[in-house]
């Protein structure tokens, strides 16, 4: 199916800036959180838990709902 495939134009837009990765020596890196932009509470078995929705990276718009601390 090679007739499917199309030559690539190169686009500036698509370099990754490493610049803002710092890697560990163990190969892992640690994401800080942008903003909270949302709270709840969560009933469980009769307990109240207190859930924050983060805003990881603004540029993917990654968020996701962790326990608040």
């Amino acid at each position: 199916m090679y007739f499917m495939l199309k030559k690539y134009v190169h686009d500036p837009g698509h370099v990754v800036e490493l610049d803002d990765v710092h890697v560990k020596e163990n190969l892992t890196f640690e994401k800080f959180p942008v903003a909270v932009v949302d709270h709840k509470l969560k009933e469980l078995r009769g307990k109240s838990i207190a859930l924050v929705k983060v805003l990881w990276d603004v540029a993917t718009g990654e968020v996701t709902w962790e326990v608040e601390q």
